[in-house]
């Protein structure tokens, strides 16, 4: 069992013990029995939702599990790129080098960076080329097309607690 799921399993465990629980011993006996329909409704209800926020975390939360290449990890990096409002939507795929610079820039600056940095990035038909394994992951040389331009690029991908991460990215016009 992930740890995510057992987390989930003990907080369910542990709620439903404690909305469950009825120090009062019972005074009239249908009233207990909707009393105790109800919080085990609620429990229920909360260990659902519970489910729900640690199944949408995204990334972060096991979404690699089906990720076998850096590859497949830079290519759904890019669809999830392409989506993002703002960078804290990416941090995940983020090596913690990396993180640790974004997260240090002042939270205004952040937005316009991160602005910028979609603008730059705006490529079409962008595909990996080739997969380069490294001592700490791989490194891809990819290409696509921004502004009617032909773009290679070079891709540094770590692997971090078993776990996919951007390293480093750079992009020329040069061939």
């Amino acid at each position: 069992m992930s740890s995510a799921l057992l987390s989930v399993y003990v907080t369910h465990k542990a709620m439903g013990a404690a909305l469950c629980h009825n120090p009062s011993p019972p005074q009239n006996h249908s009233r207990t029995r909707q009393g105790g329909e109800m919080r085990n409704t609620f429990a229920t209800a909360a260990v659902t939702a519970i489910v729900l926020m640690v199944t949408a975390g995204g990334p972060a939360l096991g979404a690699q599990a089906s990720i076998k290449t850096a590859s497949e990890f830079y290519m759904s990096f890019r669809a999830a790129f392409q989506k993002a409002k703002a960078v804290e939507e990416i941090l995940p795929y983020m090596s913690k080098a990396v993180r640790s610079k974004i997260e240090a820039t002042p939270a205004a600056e952040r937005a316009k960076m991160f602005e910028f940095q979609q603008e730059m990035s705006k490529m079409s038909g962008v595909k990996v080329l080739k997969e380069t394994k490294t001592d700490d992951g791989a490194t891809l040389t990819v290409e696509g097309i921004a502004d009617k331009e032909k773009m290679t690029g070079q891709i540094q991908i770590v692997k971090e607690d078993g776990e996919w991460k951007i390293g480093k990215e750079s992009w020329s016009n040069k061939s």
